[in-house]
């Protein structure tokens, strides 16, 4: 396994329920939303990404999540934390490049 690369088992399950809950936002079938890119990533604090304005997030690196779908040529992405649920995110800022987190 190459680094953030969650395993196979992992992988699929954060997949799954990400895909499972669009296609219950979307109205859409399973079978027409793909996943685009699902790798584990550093998010630079509690925000995971997904500031919202007015809120004040722990300051700290939060190892997690970023799932893209793709539904019908719309994007998109899903954040977590590690062992959490993921959430569509839609305002997305990116994670920490790779490295950046010193691991």
């Amino acid at each position: 396994m190459s680094p953030g690369q969650p395993s196979d088992a992992a992988q699929t399950d954060i997949s799954r329920l990400a895909v499972e809950d669009l296609a219950a936002r979307t109205g859409l079938a399973v079978e027409q939303i793909t996943v685009v890119r699902n790798e584990e990533v550093t998010w630079p604090d509690g925000s995971l990404g997904c500031a919202k304005a007015g809120m004040n997030y722990v300051t700290m690196l939060v190892p997690g999540h970023l799932i893209v779908l793709d539904a019908s040529g719309t994007t998109y992405e899903y954040h977590a934390a590690q062992r959490e649920a993921a959430f569509l995110c839609n305002d997305p800022q990116p994670p920490l490049p790779p490295g950046a987190s010193g691991t």
